[in-house]
């Protein structure tokens, strides 16, 4: 770009003190005419202040200056370095003067001008050295553009990494840069500045392109002549070069004279290009360089095996033609992400294959300027593996979903089960129990035992499926209270101890004192695994005795070991490595003599397993069986904290009493079943309780509002009203009226756990009775009723 030169205004200094203030008003008013700007002062009291300003273009002085001379002024003007050559007018009025000599022309001083002042002349005379100063100032600034030129041509010249060489077609002299010569190996002059030197430096099978490429530019064909090519160094190699020149000038028949161009070194670029190819034709990717205006401009050979389609065929269409119609849109998007010079990463679309077919490509790509760079993949294989494995989760989520529903029908199905078969259990075993009671005859009374114990029979057996039936669907849990592990093994021992006897049999126990007093666990099940056990040892045993051990385990001092040993029939050792399996005995063919599930067993090992224990069995056939399992023993030291029942409120009815020595509790029992009904009124018939019976939640509830019931006995399934809507309402209606809750037992025949044990709680009640329950059990529950609220009941 040519830098041009901009006149500045021009300042002139008027030094003058003239007698008459009327001639340096004429002065001024005749330079404010000029595009100039006047500086005026007192030459004598102001000089050093005014040659302080800035270089002017001509000073102006009144030689008759008063008190001083003023060509002393002059020569005062000179001694300042800024003013030294500084063009000075001296005004006078010598000429009217007779008397004053007429003054010699200075040495420094341009011109005099007498006065009056012409205007024309002065005006003239200003304008002319304006001019020249003005003049002056543009060579000045045109050296100084022009020496600022030369040192940026030579710092580029130093600076680049391209060399120069500069052609007389007429001489066929060639400059060579310094830069040239050294990207070769030579030093600066070692090459003849000559073309022929330049030609000889050429590979052989690079110089017919050369002078082909040449020729053309300079006959017009080509704006600019360009060349890749190899030349030779010093040490003998060759160097690639990229080389490209101009015309510069021509001579008067228009013929070129003069070619100037430029040499740059690519020969790492060359072998950077090598890599990239090998590496475009190793790699498994898809490699592809872009434009922004949706072509293609380089493809590895990767995209011919995906595709199907040739890399010309890829590059001479429009990308977007072969991706799928659904995706570009979405490609569409990203493409646009990439001109706005953002990357993109894990971009997925759709190409289509030759064969119609589409293979899923997914994409990292990243802008430089209007170039686009790329790597895709081809995941059309785990695209369909993700959709096999998708199908498969929706096929596994479906399955899930109606394993869920058969186990919430097979939960549904086996409360029902429970509660149909355990419902009429209740009575056939309830009556048996009290037809036992009465004065029967010897067969009479064999005929009822026999129909009570296989009524009990027949309750294990449904008890053992419906433990199972929780274990297998995992939903059995275990609770964790306070208890005596050798009170629960004398309590077991002592109920089996008469069946023991009728067979003619001894049990035994032996209870070690190393047994902590107190454990935490579940003691329904421990008593469960206890009475299985003991239960098949009665059943296998015919002669001798059996005995019950617990101790602890000598290498384990906090874990209980409890054995049941037995004089029994035994098993074989073949037996003894299936007996804890499922549906599996000791000897099926004893299965019709002994009876039994063959689960008895199975379950006892999963409650230990639960428990954090193992189990297992020694043998001998003819000689008898020792079946032992142990049991974590970790003491608890928490101290037990009874939970006495309040006295009744003032403003609640009274329960009723038949005297003040023996307490009456009034039972309200809800229960639909009238066979149960009658069963509970043959349990109480001669005891001190007073039982009012309704059939459902309903009117248990109408009841309860009335007051005066000591404690409330409620079946769970009911018409109108189930068991635990019931409760809730009574709860809610003695939160009301700020009554002390009445101990609700809940009564049911539903498979036990613990989850029915939580909806119990949850629903306000204080204690599960399981159908069936015998007369012992209700009135022993009844007790334990009776000694909690003996202060409130007990008058003072």
């Amino acid at each position: 770009m040519r830098t041009t030169f901009t006149p500045q205004r021009c300042t002139i200094l008027l030094l003058t003190i003239s007698d008459t203030p009327s001639d340096q008003s004429a002065l001024r008013t005749l330079l404010s005419l000029l595009n100039v700007e006047v500086i005026t002062g007192d030459a004598a009291g102001q000089l050093e202040t005014l040659l302080s300003e800035p270089v002017c273009a001509l000073i102006l002085l009144d030689i008759q200056t008063p008190g001083q001379d003023g060509l002393a002024l002059v020569d005062q003007i000179r001694e300042n370095e800024a003013h030294h050559s500084t063009p000075i007018l001296l005004i006078t009025d010598t000429c009217r003067n007779p008397a004053q000599p007429r003054l010699e022309p200075h040495s420094v001083i341009v011109e005099y001008l007498e006065k009056p002042l012409d205007p024309e002349r002065l005006s003239a005379r200003v304008q002319l050295f304006v001019e020249l100063y003005q003049a002056r100032a543009e060579r000045d600034h045109l050296r100084q553009v022009s020496r600022h030129q030369e040192e940026r041509l030579k710092l580029a010249m130093e600076g680049t990494s391209d060399g120069l060489w500069d052609w007389d077609l007429q001489t066929h002299s060639v400059y060579f840069s310094p830069r040239w010569e050294t990207m070769l190996g030579y030093s600066p002059g070692e090459i003849i500045p000559h073309m022929e030197s330049r030609l000889r430096l050429i590979h052989p099978d690079d110089r017919t392109n050369v002078e082909k490429n040449l020729q053309r530019h300079l006959g017009g064909e080509t704006r600019t002549y360009q060349s890749r090519h190899r030349l030779r160094s010093r040490s003998g190699e060759w160097t690639w070069i990229l080389e490209r020149a101009r015309i510069v000038a021509r001579d008067a028949a228009g013929k070129p004279s003069r070619v100037v161009g430029t040499q740059t070194d690519i020969t790492e670029i060359k072998r950077l290009r090598e890599e990239l190819d090998q590496f475009f034709a190793l790699t498994p990717d898809l490699l592809c360089i872009a434009s922004v205006d949706g072509f293609f401009l380089r493809l590895n050979a990767t995209w011919e095996n995906t595709l199907g389609y040739s890399v010309d065929e890829l590059m001479s269409r429009p990308y977007i033609e072969f991706v799928h119609p659904d995706d570009r849109a979405a490609t569409g998007g990203a493409a646009q992400i990439l001109i706005n010079h953002k990357p993109i990463y894990n971009f997925t679309n759709r190409y289509r294959h030759r064969d119609g077919g589409y293979r899923w490509l997914e994409w990292r790509s990243r802008p430089m300027g209007k170039t686009i760079y790329a790597v895709a993949r081809d995941i059309t294989s785990h695209k369909h593996t993700e959709e096999t494995l998708r199908a498969q989760r929706e096929a596994l989520i479906q399955a899930r979903m109606e394993a869920e529903t058969a186990s919430r029908a097979k939960s549904e199905f086996l409360a029902t089960i429970s509660h149909e078969i355990r419902t009429p259990m209740n009575v056939v075993l309830g009556m048996s129990e009290m037809l036992l009671e009465t004065d029967l005859s010897a067969q009479q009374l064999h005929y009822a035992q026999t129909v009570y114990h296989s009524g009990k029979a027949l309750m294990g057996v449904i008890n053992d499926v419906l433990d199972f039936s929780q274990i297998e669907s995992g939903r059995l849990t275990l609770n964790t209270v306070p208890f005596s592990p050798r009170l629960l093994v004398e309590q077991t021992v002592q109920l089996l101890r008469q069946t023991a006897a009728e067979k003619g049999l001894t049990l035994q126990k032996n209870l070690s004192a190393e047994v902590p007093e107190r454990l935490p666990g579940d003691p329904d099940r421990v008593r469960q695994v206890l009475t299985n056990l003991l239960g098949n040892a009665l059943k296998f045993t015919g002669r001798g005795g059996i005995e019950v051990t617990l101790s602890m385990v000598p290498d384990a001092r906090d874990t209980m070991l409890f054995t049941v040993s037995d004089s029994g029939i035994g098993i074989s050792q073949e037996q003894m490595d299936h007996i804890f399996e499922q549906f599996t005995q000791g000897d099926t063919g004893k299965t019709r003599r002994y009876g039994g599930t063959g689960l008895g067993l199975s379950i006892s090992r999963r409650l230990v397993e639960m428990m954090g224990g193992r189990i297992w069995v020694e043998s001998r056939l003819g000689v008898g069986s020792t079946f032992s399992f142990t049991l974590p023993a970790r003491a608890d030291h928490s101290p037990a904290h009874p939970n006495p029942r309040q006295s009744r409120p003032s403003d609640q009815p009274p329960a009723s009493q038949e005297s003040s020595e023996t307490p009456t509790l009034r039972v309200l029992l809800a229960e639909d079943v009238e066979e149960n009904r009658i069963l509970f009124e043959a349990y109480l018939m001669d005891s001190p309780y007073q039982l009012v019976l309704v059939e459902d939640g309903v009117e248990a509830v109408e009841h309860f509002k009335n007051g005066g019931f000591d404690v409330v006995i409620m079946d769970v399934q009911m018409p109108r009203m189930d068991g635990y809507t019931a409760i809730r309402l009574m709860r809610q209606w003695e939160q009301e009226h700020a009554w002390i809750p009445v101990p609700i037992l809940i009564l049911t025949a539903h498979d036990q756990g613990n989850k029915e044990l939580e909806a119990c709680r949850q629903a306000g009640s204080d204690r599960l009775l399981a159908k069936p329950i015998g007369k012992k059990g209700l009135l022993e529950a009844l007790q334990q009723i009776v000694e909690a609220r003996a202060p409130q009941i007990i008058p003072p």
